[in-house]
């Protein structure tokens, strides 16, 4: 239809480049300013999801008065009670820092708004001393809010007690890390939410199936953004670490290097059974109505996962490698745990 559309306009611009009475080319530019609006039309459908559900909204008038940002204090910034003569923006390394962010619409009906329907990438950017200082693998940080979400707490470094509560492992490592390579003295931080908008999807064969994201809309969107100071000394740092349960970056290389080692030693086991059991790829399948979280284990028997929640939207899926990762939790809009070793395909949320 669209391409029907196309060839029109490009018909009647001639015609009115070509017509020698006033009267005609009026009639004409009138039509092909009727034509616009149709192709307009169609790009507002094309560019918009249909299943786009209300979010949360504004939680109050701090909400208001904060949109787009994000805040920092030293105690927990609770939803709709917040003091805001607790925000700050001037910590030392032995403070404990919560962020909360607020944002004018749910990171999901962000993305539906712009025709991105599943699987919205969305996530914090860390940047320090204005992009001066640079700490490998600490300056991107997935989010997984909640599909209805408009404002939520993030735990830098949180209290002791706090950090037991159930604030994701990831982050408050992240901080630790970010906090063991700086050296002493004060730092700017400056954390963003980021929607990565996808790139463009061109159908060379229909021009209808073609999204042109990034054309449209840009490479990416910040929906919130704010920045602090801390004065970094190295004397806190082994409290900051035992309080987060961290691991310095030399217990996280040696880590990696005996996860590497134990997969590479379980593919090799399993390589000779794998056209027997039709492979180690497992499909997870979400047939639920939101998005779930995945953690995977790297043994049955292990109570701790191996990595940090993944996103599933509804109606996606994932594969994962069931020769490293033999069991996986779900969490979010339905929970379990499944042993996914031997098996081809496993659906959650039925």
């Amino acid at each position: 239809m669209k391409n029907q559309f196309l060839g029109k306009l490009a018909f009647l611009a001639l015609a009115i480049t070509l017509n020698t009475t006033a009267t005609q080319a009026q009639t004409e530019e009138e039509m092909l300013e009727l034509l616009q609006g149709q192709m307009g039309k169609i790009d507002e459908i094309k560019y918009k999801c249909s299943d786009m559900k209300p979010d949360n909204g504004t939680s109050g008038a701090t909400h208001t008065k904060h949109m787009g940002k994000i805040v920092f204090a030293k105690t927990e910034i609770i939803k709709s009670q917040e003091n805001e003569a607790s925000f700050t923006n001037s910590f030392t390394s032995a403070d404990n820092i919560y962020a909360r962010i607020y944002v004018a619409k749910s990171p999901a009906n962000e993305a539906k708004s712009i025709g991105v329907c599943f699987g919205q990438n969305v996530y914090l950017r860390y940047t320090f001393d204005d992009g001066k200082t640079k700490i490998a693998g600490t300056e991107r940080r997935t989010e997984n809010p909640e599909d209805h979400w408009t404002t939520w707490q993030v735990a830098l470094s949180p209290s002791a007690a706090d950090a037991k509560s159930g604030y994701p492992k990831p982050e408050l490592q992240n901080f630790y890390t970010c906090l063991e390579a700086l050296p002493d003295g004060v730092h700017k931080v400056k954390i963003e939410l980021v929607f990565d908008i996808p790139e463009d999807k061109i159908d060379t064969r229909n021009s209808d199936n073609s999204y042109m994201y990034t054309t449209k809309f840009g490479a990416e969107k910040i929906l919130a953004a704010g920045e602090f100071s801390i004065n970094v000394k190295s004397a806190d740092k082994p409290a900051v670490k035992k309080k987060l349960s961290a691991k310095s970056k030399q217990e996280l290389a040696t880590e990696e290097a005996e996860r590497r080692a134990a997969f590479a030693k379980s593919y090799s086991s399993n390589s000779s059974s794998s056209s027997a059991t039709g492979g180690s790829s497992v499909t997870i399948r979400n047939k639920g109505n939101s998005t779930v979280y995945i953690a995977k284990y790297n043994s049955e028997s292990s109570s701790s996962a191996s990595s940090s929640g993944e996103a599933l939207g509804s109606g996606s899926s994932m594969t994962i490698d069931a020769s490293f990762y033999p069991k996986i939790a779900v969490s979010g809009a339905c929970s379990g745990t499944y042993i996914i070793k031997g098996k081809s395909e496993v659906t959650v949320c039925q």
